[in-house]
């Protein structure tokens, strides 16, 4: 309560003891409060409007990326880690196993962990390319 005060104070130039803080009933004060938090929201997202046009002239893809980001966070049809964990355990996907096998099949030449799981890991195990010209080339286009 004293902050909201404090800004009520700052609001009228007035004293923290003033005679109209005991005029207040309860509605108003929590009306005040609530003003005060839509004032600092619309602050925020105005600072972060301002912060992301001036960033978007030094690196405009960053920007886009953590915009992005936050709308998905912001999005309702994305769950929280947790309700998707939750959501795994008590609805069981064993019943569905074609489907989760299809999905599996589709990832099978990639590197991601269950794949090749017989082959050892590391950098002496790592397989090149026998041809790397096309290598050479990109790699020297960018140190010219």
């Amino acid at each position: 309560m004293s902050r909201l005060r404090w800004s009520l104070c700052k609001a009228w130039g007035c004293t923290a003891d003033d005679e109209r803080f005991q005029e207040i009933t309860e509605s108003q004060w929590l009306w005040y409060a609530h003003m005060f938090a839509e004032d600092r929201r619309d602050e925020h997202k105005y600072t972060l409007e301002i912060v992301e046009y001036l960033a978007s002239f030094w690196n405009s893809e960053a920007v886009q990326k953590v915009k992005a980001m936050r709308d998905t966070r912001e999005d309702t049809r994305f769950e929280s880690d947790k309700e998707f964990e939750r959501r795994i355990r008590e609805e069981g996907f064993a019943e569905h196993k074609e489907l989760v096998d299809i999905i599996k099949g589709k990832s099978k030449n990639t590197n991601l962990s269950g794949n090749n799981e017989d082959r050892p890991r590391g950098a002496r195990n790592t397989r090149m390319p026998k041809d790397m010209s096309r290598l050479f080339r990109i790699t020297k286009d960018k140190i010219d």
